[in-house]
């Protein structure tokens, strides 16, 4: 028994706005607790002058990755009703669903490369945090990183110009190079805390 493309974006649809609630739930809860500790360190008008959160490095990428994911859940929604509300007809919504070349898809495939790369780069800057003393720690996830935004371009590009998602080749490439940088990054930050 094989799934329909439709029973596939339905489900889409429903696992992407359940793991966006979950994500709105953690985002608020990290944004209180940041805006906590930075009153709880920086209680003098002077030290709050000079060293604002606004500018800090995890704030300001936290920001960023609520937005991409946020216009990535908009963009699933948005297919979703063109499919499902305004095309109405099944043969018609496969097509809709089934086009690559479609600019919603292109822009849902490049907001979901961005917010894998702007969670990679917090987690690397996390391990440069806590390896402060040695930078050179930092090498194999930087170069994973680099990798894996050609990657993220090229096969964006590549999955926008073909009608089988899964022939491209770099799409496992990306896979492998961001669970490098994760993997690689927290087993190097906890063998740093202990």
């Amino acid at each position: 028994m094989s799934l329909s493309l439709i029973a596939a974006n339905l489900a889409t649809l429903a696992l992407a706005t359940l793991f966006y609630g979950i994500y709105l739930v953690l985002f608020f809860i990290s944004i209180y607790l940041l805006l906590q500790r930075y009153n709880a360190t920086h209680t003098s008008h002077k030290s709050r002058k000079n060293n604002s959160m606004f500018r800090s490095i995890v704030f300001i990428s936290a920001i960023c990755l609520f937005i991409v994911v946020t216009a990535h859940w908009a963009t699933v929604v948005y297919r979703a009703f063109v499919a499902f509300v305004v095309l109405r007809n099944e043969t018609d919504s496969d097509i809709f669903l089934n086009d690559h070349n479609q600019i919603t898809e292109t822009m849902q495939n490049t907001l979901l490369g961005v917010a894998i790369l702007i969670g990679d780069s917090l987690i690397i800057h996390r391990l440069w945090v806590v390896w402060t003393p040695n930078k050179l720690v930092i090498v194999v996830p930087a170069v994973s990183l680099l990798a894996l935004s050609v990657c993220t371009f090229v096969s964006t590009k590549i999955t926008s110009q073909s009608s089988d998602v899964f022939g491209n080749p770099l799409l496992k490439s990306s896979v492998l190079l961001t669970l490098i940088t994760n993997v690689y990054c927290t087993g190097k930050s906890s063998s740093s805390l202990s």
